[in-house]
C-alpha cells in the first residue's frame, strides 16, 4: 500500500517551483546554439522557374513512373531523365542533382 504524501503548500510549493523555473532556464540555454556556431549567410534571391505546360505534363508522367517502378535502377533511370528535361528549361548555369530530382519526387509524392 501506498504511503499517503500530503500535498505542498506554501514556503515548499514555492520552493519547488523555482527550482523548475530554473531547471528550465538552464536547459533553454543548453538546447540553445552558439551565435558563432553556422556562418553568416548571404540571402539567396531566385528567379522563379517557369516550364511550359507539356513540359510539366512529362514531368507528371515521370513522377507517377517512378513511383509505379519497384527496380531502384529503373527508378533512378527515370529520375535521370526527369533532371534532364527539367535542366533545359532552366536558366544557363543552373545546378540540378539527382538527389534534387528524387526529393522532388517523394515531396511531391
Amino acid at each position: 500500500m501506498r504511503k499517503r504524501v500530503a500535498p505542498l503548500r506554501g514556503r515548499s510549493f514555492r520552493k519547488l517551483a523555482y527550482a523548475r523555473q530554473c531547471a528550465i532556464r538552464v536547459y533553454a540555454e543548453l538546447v540553445k546554439p552558439s551565435q558563432n556556431t553556422y556562418p553568416p549567410v548571404m540571402p539567396i534571391t531566385r528567379k522563379s522557374l517557369e516550364i511550359p505546360p507539356e513540359v510539366a505534363r512529362k514531368f507528371t508522367a515521370k513522377m507517377r513512373a517512378f513511383h509505379a517502378e519497384r527496380d531502384p535502377l529503373k527508378r533512378d533511370g527515370i529520375a535521370a531523365d526527369t533532371r534532364h528535361i527539367l535542366l533545359e528549361h532552366m536558366p544557363k548555369g543552373a545546378k540540378l542533382r539527382l538527389a534534387d530530382v528524387l526529393e522532388l519526387f517523394r515531396l511531391m509524392r
